[in-house]
């Protein structure tokens, strides 16, 4: 089924495998939530680092966002192997490749900021893509990652995704409402994650650029993550 250039994993993992045949199954709602709790107390444990409380977001700090999201995901590493057992169905990991829209030989894959991967099939990528924004209002980098989740260049095999909005100033009511102003969606709260700021909305994807023939329907879950 696969058009574009081939790795490794397609070998190991081909498209006979049986999760290409139940794709809309492969990310069941009990795993989303597992993963977006993970996510959350992750970044309750990163600001609980030592010192976290003391750092100056008004500084010009080489690599803020990576470092953050590598900070993040190593407690989430901590957590999920504190929490889960050995039958767990997914793999936590920073910066994962995504292969599935390669294009050129030479070229550097797309990669999302938190990552989760599926073990029965390393294909599957369940994505955070995380932006640093300076105040509630500055969503532009942030929205053009929707815009990466939508196009299928991040997790091209996954209905949901989560964008994490690290925010510098500003209060997430602004955030959401200056996201919804600008990608003209509503964003709804998470019925999982009503005490946090957290919202959900829903997206077409262009049918062409999905295969498998995966749904169309997109849900995006945003995360404002106060640093301060």
């Amino acid at each position: 089924m696969s058009s574009r250039l081939p790795t490794i994993l397609d070998d190991l993992f081909p498209d006979s495998s049986p999760e290409f045949r139940e794709i809309k199954d492969v990310w069941p709602p009990h795993v989303v939530n597992q993963i977006l709790r993970l996510v959350w107390e992750g970044f309750d444990r990163m600001k609980a680092l030592p010192n976290f409380d003391r750092l100056d977001f008004s500084k010009e700090y080489a690599q803020l966002e990576r470092s953050l999201t590598g900070l993040h995901m190593e407690e989430i590493t901590k957590l999920w192997g504190e929490q889960t057992s050995s039958f767990e169905s997914f793999q936590p990991k920073h910066e994962p490749w995504e292969f599935e829209t390669l294009k050129s030989r030479s070229a550097r894959p797309p990669s999302c900021d938190l990552g989760f991967i599926l073990l029965s099939n390393r294909r599957f990528r369940w994505a955070v893509e995380a932006k640093v924004l300076q105040t509630a209002t500055a969503v532009a980098e942030y929205l053009d990652d929707l815009d990466k989740y939508l196009a299928g260049q991040i997790a091209p095999l996954s209905m949901q995704g989560a964008l994490a909005a690290y925010l510098v100033e500003g209060d997430p009511d602004e955030f959401f409402g200056t996201v919804a102003a600008k990608c003209k969606c509503d964003l709804t709260p998470s019925p999982d994650f009503r005490s946090r700021p957290h919202r959900c909305s829903t997206h077409e994807r262009g049918r062409r650029k999905l295969t498998y023939g995966m749904p169309t329907v997109f849900i995006c879950h945003h995360l404002a993550l106060a640093l301060t």
